[in-house]
């Protein structure tokens, strides 16, 4: 399996103003020091959680469809949850040629974490051919906006840049008690699921 962001979100969970009010800045000249740490704290929550925070569209490829006459084992499971949409799936028939499956061949259920895609009632996946990433998934991932967000990872954010932004000599660095502190807030949300993994 493989996984790449193609379209990168437009926006960050938290704005610099919120930041610099959280970490008491009141000078303008930290501006893009104060953004490049809310990049790296985004990254470190949705790295840890294995999820998005806000829209962005991904690329999943596999090297063959799923072969089982079972619904579990025919899934394509999709990853970085929460799913908005499908885009497009995408696969190399047996001649060669790539072809796009109508959406009306399969089914996509984005209330369940992780997302799935399965093939419609009667239907099975087609025969791709066996070639590496004969299977293109296009899916757009995260929270519509960032009203959307829980609250539980603001406030681990603003942990985060607090700490990073008193600490900058050692970037990227927190104490025992921050990671725990910040990994709570970050299990009242999301727990026990396959897509939340530790450090």
């Amino acid at each position: 399996m493989g996984l790449v962001q193609t379209v990168a979100p437009t926006l960050e969970p938290v704005l610099i103003a919120q930041t610099k009010l959280w970490c008491r800045i009141d000078e303008s000249d930290d501006d893009q020091v104060v953004e490049d740490l809310i990049k790296r704290a985004r990254a470190y929550i949705e790295t840890w959680t294995n999820r998005q925070l806000l829209t962005a569209t991904w690329r999943l490829t596999l090297d063959r469809f799923p072969r089982a006459d079972d619904v579990e084992e025919s899934t394509i499971w999709l990853p970085k949850p929460p799913l908005q949409s499908v885009s497009s799936i995408q696969y190399v028939d047996a001649a060669g040629d790539t072809q796009t499956l109508d959406a009306a061949n399969y089914r996509v259920d984005a209330d369940d974490e992780p997302a799935r895609i399965t093939p419609a009632y009667g239907l099975s996946w087609p025969t791709a051919r066996q070639v590496t990433k004969a299977v293109t998934v296009i899916f757009i991932a995260g929270h519509a906006s960032r009203d959307l967000i829980p609250q539980p990872a603001i406030g681990a954010m603003q942990m985060l840049l607090a700490h990073w932004f008193e600490n900058r000599a050692a970037l990227g660095t927190m104490t025992k008690e921050l990671e725990l502190g910040v990994k709570d807030l970050l299990f009242s949300i999301w727990h026990g699921g396959d897509f939340l993994e530790a450090c």
